[in-house]
Parts: C-alpha cells; sequence; structure tokens
C-alpha cells in the first residue's frame, strides 16, 4: 500500500500537474491525509518545484462554520483571501486540491444558506477567477478516506476497505 501511494504521488506530480524546473505549487488537502501530502510535497520538489505551499481544511470545522455564522459573514471576502486570489491571479503557481471528503458530511447543513453565501461573495471573487481561467497548470485528485471507503466497501474491514 505505501508503494502504491508513492507511486500515486509521483503519479500527480509528473503527469497530474506537470511540474517543471523552477514552478510555484499550491496543495490543499484535508487534515485526514498528512502522510500522503508529505509525500507528495517531496515528490513535487523531486520533480522540480522550487517552491510548495500546504493549505489544509476540515470538513468538520467548516460545517461548524456553516452551521453557526450568519449569510452575511459566510459570504464576506476576507483581505487574506482577496490578497491570495491577487497572488493567484499575478504568479500563476500550480495548484494541486487533494480530496478525501467524507460524503455525508454536510448531511443536516442548510445548502441554502451556503448557496446564499456563496453568491454574495461571487461578485468580489469573480476577477480572480477569470484572470486565472485557462492560464494555469492544476489538477484535482482523490484519495479514499475511512467515512468513503466504508460506505463503497461495506463488507470488508476498515484497513481493507481504504
Amino acid at each position: 500500500m505505501e508503494q502504491t501511494l508513492k507511486d500515486y504521488a509521483r503519479l500527480l506530480a509528473v503527469r497530474g500537474i506537470n511540474v517543471q524546473k523552477g514552478d510555484e505549487v499550491w496543495v490543499e488537502a484535508q487534515l485526514d491525509q498528512p502522510e500522503f501530502v508529505r509525500c507528495v510535497v517531496e515528490e513535487l520538489y523531486k520533480a522540480g518545484a522550487k517552491k510548495v505551499e500546504v493549505t489544509w481544511t476540515d470538513d468538520l470545522t467548516l460545517k461548524t462554520k456553516y452551521k453557526y455564522e450568519s449569510v452575511s459573514t459566510l459570504g464576506k471576502v476576507t483581505p487574506y483571501r482577496l490578497a491570495k486570489l491577487k497572488y493567484l491571479s499575478k504568479k500563476f503557481p500550480c495548484r494541486l486540491l487533494i480530496i478525501s471528503d467524507d460524503p455525508n458530511v454536510f448531511k443536516g447543513v442548510n445548502q441554502k444558506k451556503i448557496a446564499k453565501a456563496k453568491m454574495k461573495s461571487y461578485p468580489k471573487i469573480k476577477p480572480y477567477a477569470d484572470a486565472v481561467d485557462g492560464k494555469h497548470k492544476w489538477c484535482i485528485a482523490a484519495v479514499p478516506n475511512k467515512e468513503w471507503a466504508k460506505m463503497v466497501f461495506q463488507n470488508d474491514t476498515e484497513e481493507e476497505s481504504v
């Protein structure tokens, strides 16, 4: 299994986003995949990346945020996020999104509230999204987590299912 993950990490670095010498890479990943992300980061450097930035996400924290924050607060675009978007639209770092979502994590969350908040922030984000559209290398890769694997392989043990 360990070799399979190393091979997958190399595949993502070399073929997924085709890292070239001197590229800057942004990796976004769930908290439940630290070993795999470390492996990916190493492979990105081996492939020639000059800089790799990792941003960790957590769906359970995001679920709590959606539950307690108002639409107005959720829809605000922070100066930090704007600065990050500006940087992205000027420097065009390669982007790798590693997803390992629990398919049911947002069950019970008000989807209309989330949609309203996204619509509220969209006008501020759109210019930056348009600026990078088709201009940077990106890849989305999936890595199974326990919750997903248990849903798909219900008759296997947790270790086997993952």
